[in-house]
């Protein structure tokens, strides 16, 4: 395949070629950040070919390993992915992955370098993203490198997709462990050495795992020189720069207590929010986040607290109160499952709008989780789809109806309008049906009181309406002959407006109705004060089949 081919073909994966010139990096013509691409720009193999990073394609990163120490400890620390290409004398320098650091990044590029003595030195690792909307390429297969070597695929397939946060993240230690595998200690003084690396890193907010994955790679890669001053210096001197360290010395004007809190922040940033609002800690569990009310935020503060040298009571309820403002950590209710398109599952996370499965990210907070993770698409369930057969007598498209709906209440939206009605008399399978998908959905589902749905004489309270935040589907059982429907409230809650709701002894908050709801009843209540030209959002299906509890 020669240049001009392989532009086409990366055009056809999403990513924006970008003409260069011949063993060089720089691009043929000026202002190409902003040009689309044109086949027409290439001519055989007269030209390299890049890749425009970032937004223009997809998301597109480039982890480029420039130290050969940073490629040998790459397969400790990056995530592995399908895309990986080189040269002869550096393969696998360059690791493609698909992330969102360029909504957040205001760099092109992050670079981690030397530093020695506040002078900066060899590019150790380069993190390409397009940031800000800001220009950066990658010279791509099938190049010629300015040496003569031709750039090659490793491995020519789709890019792992990671999060911004997390990318960062691991290649900021693959950088620190490039560094202090220069300078660790050898036999003799390698306690002293992971001492010194160990306060190093907890005084920039490291976490013990990550701090220990590090110390445990370099001790494997350990020489024998004594060098346990060089650790305490030049390593210091260049995570500095690049953790943004504070000077290991106390703060001047500074209490101790402010002085923890920040350390609190930046320690536990990936697994703690405080929601002021309802005094809630949260915390990250792997999968999701939770609810934290074991006092575990506390104890940790209690740590830094004795580690600091003063573990009163007061203090440590001073770091716990301080830490609860910080912006790192300040989280607000309505950022917890936001996203109507996003479905977490027990294992996976789901984005309903390209039907992708995905690791859990903290960043899209969700505190609901399902019971299961999807199967392979194609996947038979004979047993349900006899059920539904039975029940329905073999109606097909209320069969197909309700798979729409079922799929429709993955997601946040409401824009259908929908009250279901699954009606006919007992042990017909209405329970059954219910009953399965509520286990399915598990947190996702709510079941509700008949009686909201009613007219009645005095109002009701608002904890009903509160406990629907965040359901994407309201079950409710069983009607009573003769009731008759609240159409406004019908409508209000089916149709996506803005509800008023509090919790016991809470205040109000205002929350979008997102759920649809479904009702099994025996009896057809009565709907009261329909209006010509509005009827309420209705789908009554009856229910047949004999179902006896199976």
């Amino acid at each position: 395949m020669n240049i001009a081919d392989a532009a086409v073909a990366y055009a056809k994966r999403g990513w924006k070629p970008v003409p260069v010139h011949r063993k060089t990096k720089k691009p043929v013509d000026k202002g190409w950040q902003k040009r689309p691409f044109d086949p027409a720009q290439f001519d055989g193999n007269s030209l390299n070919v890049a890749v425009q990073l970032g937004e223009v394609s997809g998301g597109l990163a480039d982890v480029d390993l420039d130290a050969l120490s940073a490629i040998g400890f790459a397969p400790e620390f990056l995530p592995a992915t399908g895309a990986v290409f080189g040269r002869r004398s550096k393969p696998c320098s360059h690791q493609l992955y698909v992330s969102d650091l360029y909504k957040t990044e205001k760099r092109a590029t992050i670079q981690f370098k030397k530093f020695v003595n506040g002078q900066a030195g060899a590019v150790i690792v380069e993190l390409r993203v397009g940031g800000n909307c800001k220009g950066a390429h990658t010279v791509v297969p099938p190049s010629m490198h300015q040496t003569g070597e031709m750039v090659e695929w490793e491995r020519d397939d789709e890019p792992a997709r990671v999060s911004g946060e997390e990318l960062l993240r691991v290649v900021r230690k693959l950088a620190v462990t490039s560094v202090l595998s220069e300078h660790y200690p050898g036999q003799g003084s390698r306690h002293e050495g992971a001492l010194v690396i160990g306060g190093v890193l907890a005084r920039a907010g490291w976490t013990a795992d990550d701090i220990g994955h590090v110390v445990v790679v370099v001790a494997r890669a350990a020489g024998d020189d004594e060098v346990s001053d060089r650790v305490s210096t030049a390593v210091a001197d260049t995570l500095k720069h690049w953790l943004k360290l504070r000077d290991l010395r106390a703060d001047k004007g500074v209490g101790l207590e402010d002085r923890v809190a920040l350390d609190f922040a930046a320690q536990h940033i990936d697994d703690f929010r405080y929601i002021a609002k309802t005094s809630q800690w949260m915390r990250w569990r792997e999968t999701r986040w939770q609810p934290e009310d074991t006092l575990f935020a506390f104890d940790q503060s209690r740590v830094l607290c004795r580690a600091a040298g003063d573990a009163r009571a007061r203090t440590v309820a001073a770091v716990t109160t301080l830490a609860r403002s910080d912006r790192r950590i300040a989280a607000v209710e309505d950022q917890w499952n936001a996203d109507p398109d996003i479905f977490n599952g027990l294992t996976t996370t789901i984005d309903l709008r390209v039907d992708l499965d995905r690791p859990p990210d903290r960043l899209d907070y969700c505190t609901k989780q399902s019971a299961v993770s999807p199967a392979p698409p194609g996947t038979p369930c004979p047993l349900w789809m006899k059920f539904l057969s039975r029940v329905l007598a073999n109606d097909r498209p209320t069969i197909t109806y309700l798979q729409r709906y079922l799929g429709y209440c993955l997601t946040g939206h409401v824009h259908e309008h929908v009250l279901v009605l699954l009606f006919g008399t007992g042990a017909n399978g209405k329970t059954t049906f219910t009953d399965t998908v509520a286990r399915i959905f598990n947190d996702y589902v709510v079941t509700a009181p008949m009686e909201m749905f009613f007219t009645a004489k005095f109002d009701r309270h608002p904890t009903e309406i509160a406990r629907l935040r965040g359901a994407r589907l309201v079950v409710a059982h069983e009607t009573t002959k003769g009731r008759a429907w609240d159409e406004a409230k019908v409508k209000t809650l089916t149709g996506g407006d803005r509800l008023s709701a509090r919790f016991m002894r809470g205040d109000f908050f205002r929350l979008q109705s997102d759920p649809q709801a479904a009702d099994l009843r025996q009896h057809q209540a009565e709907l009261a004060q329909c209006r010509r030209g509005h009827p309420p959002p209705l789908h009554p299906y009856p229910v047949h089949g004999d179902d006896p509890g199976r």
